[in-house]
């Protein structure tokens, strides 16, 4: 589960970057 919410984080991460 560690690996999702790593992936959660950097889509998170990403899309507020984009943002």
């Amino acid at each position: 589960a560690l690996f999702c919410f790593s992936f959660f984080s950097l889509v998170n991460f990403y899309d507020t970057s984009k943002t």
